[in-house]
């Protein structure tokens, strides 16, 4: 086995101790714990020598019905008490029996060691830990290594059937039984996967294909980065210490040809504000490619049904860094703010749970909006329009004041600018229209804020956030802030 040199914290490391035990593949009698005593009654072996503890137990381990053969009644424990051992199946491991010391090679990354199969023999897993020692001590123990040996008629693994296979306009999705291991441990499995031009009628030798090696315990994979409408022929074989088991029978398959996305269908309007409507819908359905975005239009509806001209509203797109969660942008012809929350008023989405604002509309106006996706195969087709209204103009009811009230800083910001204007409403309406709130609004909280200081003086003065002030301000003061603000209002803000 071999390990990298760990970092040496200021002293050279002297040397390495390894540990390790077997525990064969055969299945044999073992204990579990039963009873409420048996907690007290299960112990760890420890560190010792495990020749000298194994005969000091004895006598205490025959008591035990089902012992294993080691006489451990579970991994690293042993009984006490003949009442805490129930019989069942498990496998037999001696906890780190085997230590060992090897000097750490000067100025080498890498340090290995060779360990003998000893008297378990082929056929056992053996479980490896190592630390390092410089003159300050031992470092913690390393992650504990499982490692199988071979049996004694160990050979090549059997060959696997012809792989099961799904086919997209740029992968392949593989999936196959696993190999029988003959004996010896997977290494790892092998695909072959030979492309052909599109419309290719015979299929060459797999002999030309690409070669991919994944890890032992694979048994499906994902072929990315395919044509669409191109033909792959695909072959999996695993291999263990022994060599290669042959090719299964190959497969053939066909990716298929890029199509558009499906009309996004169920666009429900989240939230309507005077300016704004923010609206949200499942992600599209994906009939050969990914989803890479949507957009949104907009369209003015008369009194008598009848519907203008389509205008972009608002976009959602796919983000351009990899492993990015969301894009937080939108575009189009009036698009989201930047910096809106995940959950707050007029937020956005990403192409998973599409949602977006569309902005810049006119107050008290009846509307159509409608949505569509797009992929690597082009836009889809427009989903049906959606009748929509927004909101009577009101001095808190654009989506930025609503953003705005609503972030979680607010009512800090709000009773930083009442204390720095000692609660006096323009001092105060100036100071708020510095967060981007409309001066309208702001002069409605800055009223109300006033009115806290003014009206709940005596429950307020002392503590802002006590529950006396709270009930103050929602009897005396809110209600006169939902009345000028017109909108919705956050609770708990004064």
């Amino acid at each position: 086995m071999q390990w990298g040199a760990p970092h040496a914290n200021g002293a050279d490391v002297s040397h390495y101790q390894l540990q390790w035990s077997g525990y064969s593949y055969q299945t044999v009698r073992s204990c579990a714990w039963t009873g409420p005593s048996c907690g007290l009654s299960c112990g760890q072996l420890g560190h010792g020598n495990w020749t000298e503890e194994a005969t000091r137990l004895a006598p205490m381990w025959e008591h035990c019905a089902g012992a294993n053969l080691v006489g451990c009644c579970g991994p690293y424990c042993w009984c006490y008490d003949r009442r805490c051992c129930a019989p069942r199946t498990d496998l037999a491991e001696v906890p780190f029996a085997h230590e060992r010391e090897v000097p750490a090679p000067p100025s080498e990354p890498m340090a290995w060691a060779r360990i003998s199969a000893g008297a378990e023999g082929p056929g056992h897993v053996y479980t490896v830990r190592v630390r390092a020692r410089n003159a300050y001590g031992y470092s913690d123990w390393s992650r504990a290594l499982t490692v199988p040996t071979d049996a004694h008629n160990a050979s090549a693994p059997a060959a696997v059937r012809a792989p099961l296979f799904r086919a997209a306009s740029d992968a392949l999705w593989l999936a196959w039984e696993a190999a029988e291991p003959h004996g010896a441990a997977l290494l790892a499995y092998e695909l072959r996967v030979l492309e052909a031009h599109s419309h290719v009628d015979s299929v060459p030798s797999l002999n030309d294909g690409v070669v991919h090696a994944l890890p032992p315990t694979a048994t499906t994979h994902v072929l990315e980065g395919l044509l669409p409408s191109s033909l792959y022929t695909v072959a999996v074989r695993a291999r263990n210490s022994h060599g290669a088991a042959p090719w299964s029978p190959p497969i053939t398959a066909v990716t298929r040809p890029l199509s558009p996305p499906a009309a996004p269908v169920d666009v429900v309007i989240e939230q309507r504000f005077a300016d704004a409507l923010t609206l949200a819908w499942p992600r599209a359905m994906e009939p050969t490619a990914s989803v890479l975005g949507y957009e949104v239009e907009w369209a003015p509806m008369g009194a008598e049904g009848s519907q203008g001209s389509w205008s972009a509203g608002c976009a959602v797109e796919r983000a351009p860094a990899a492993g990015a969660e969301r894009d937080g942008a939108e575009g189009g012809g009036d698009t989201d703010a930047a910096g809106a929350s995940a959950s707050g008023p007029g937020s956005a989405g990403d192409v998973e749970h599409p949602r977006c604002t569309i902005v810049g509309l006119p107050p008290r106006t009846n509307v159509a909006v409608r949505a569509r996706a797009r992929s690597l195969a082009g836009w889809g087709p427009h989903g049906h329009a959606l009748p929509a209204y927004t909101r009577v103009s009101a001095a808190c009811g654009t989506v930025a004041d609503q953003r705005t009230t609503f972030a979680q800083s607010f009512a800090d910001q709000l009773q930083t600018c009442s204390s720095d204007c000692w609660g006096q409403p323009p001092c105060t309406t100036h100071c708020l229209q510095g967060l981007t709130l409309s001066e309208a609004c702001a002069e409605c909280f800055a009223t109300a804020v006033g009115c806290s200081k003014s009206t709940c003086r005596s429950s307020c003065s002392w503590n802002s956030r006590s529950d006396a002030c709270h009930e103050c301000t929602a009897d005396q003061c809110l209600p006169a802030l939902s009345q000028c603000a017109g909108a919705d209002t956050p609770a708990g803000v004064l």
